[in-house]
């Protein structure tokens, strides 16, 4: 099934509040339009595209805190918050079952039978989130988030920038934006920490928001450039962040599975040392890829965005 495509602003010649509260009422029609497909489990799409969405408007509602009112920007970002962390659990386990191949390739095949039992109780553990997950969609706490997001929405106000022009106010939040992501990657150190990769990939996604949601009204060019340089890091950052997940999941699965024999545990260990490994190679190529994107042609792009 293909992912949905969130909406990008058309119009460099609005204000920059109607743009930014434009574009996330679109988006959260999408968002709320993806709870029929998480609660029927109708492929895990729903659950990718539904989080995506709420991670771009809570974004957004930090990025411009300038140009939205600190009330609508307080509910939003709270109420979006508690929608996003519901599904948290289910996300990871689509993550872990998604990769049942290329994990068992990781083992000796001796040790495959054993790592079935491992995807088993994943399989038995994301039935029962996604029921979970489903009711709560549907329940009384789910509707109460869902009206103060609309009242929200419908009562904003513009914030002290919020009358400046799009094409004005955009290139230097994504400048500043660029800065963040730049800043964070470079202090890295030969062994960066998983949280410190995971502040680098917000930052990216933050970055990658402002350039989806406003870059072709703005700078099309431009955007359309640094957005494929930015994926190519997202990417490698992405993978680093999937492989984290794998191992705490795993970790967890250390705990919990129920042990039928030896081979569980022989294969639990093997797997968790092979991610780990693959973990490690992949820290050292984030910092490869952060250099690239920081670049003397990139800083150019950014540095000239918006300006002809």
């Amino acid at each position: 099934m293909a992912r949905v495509k969130f909406p990008a602003w058309t119009d460099a010649t609005s204000d920059a509040a109607s743009a930014v509260y434009g574009i996330a009422a679109e988006t959260l029609e999408i968002v709320r339009a993806q709870e029929w497909g998480i609660c029927a489990d109708d492929g895990v799409e729903h659950c990718h595209d539904h989080r995506v969405g709420l991670r771009r408007v809570r974004s957004l509602m930090r990025l411009a805190k300038d140009v939205v009112d600190p009330e609508t920007r307080t509910v939003l970002r709270r109420e979006l918050g508690v929608l996003a962390r519901s599904s948290n659990r289910l996300r990871d386990l689509d993550v872990q079952l998604a990769d049942q191949a290329g994990l068992q390739a990781m083992v000796p095949v001796e040790l495959h039978e054993g790592l079935q039992i491992v995807f088993a109780e994943a399989r038995r553990a994301r039935a029962q989130e996604q029921v979970a997950v489903a009711d709560w969609l549907q329940s009384e706490e789910a509707a109460t988030s869902w009206q103060c997001i609309d009242e929200a929405i419908a009562a904003a106000a513009p914030g002290p920038q919020g009358s400046e022009r799009l094409a004005a106010w955009m290139p230097e939040r994504m400048r500043r934006a660029h800065r963040r992501l730049i800043k964070s990657g470079r202090v890295l150190g030969d062994a960066p920490e998983d949280s410190a990769i995971h502040q680098v990939r917000i930052n990216g996604k933050q970055l990658r928001y402002l350039l989806d949601l406003f870059g072709p009204a703005v700078d099309g060019a431009r955007a359309k450039s640094l957005i494929q340089a930015l994926k190519r890091l997202q990417d490698c950052l992405g993978r680093a962040n999937d492989l984290a997940v794998q191992r705490s999941n795993l970790l967890n699965d250390a705990c919990v599975v129920v042990d039928d024999g030896a081979t569980v545990n022989l294969a639990l260990g093997a797997l968790i040392g092979s991610v780990h490994q693959q973990l490690r190679s992949r820290r050292t190529q984030v910092r490869a890829a952060i250099g690239r994107f920081d670049s003397k042609a990139m800083r150019a792009l950014v540095k000239t965005f918006g300006r002809g």
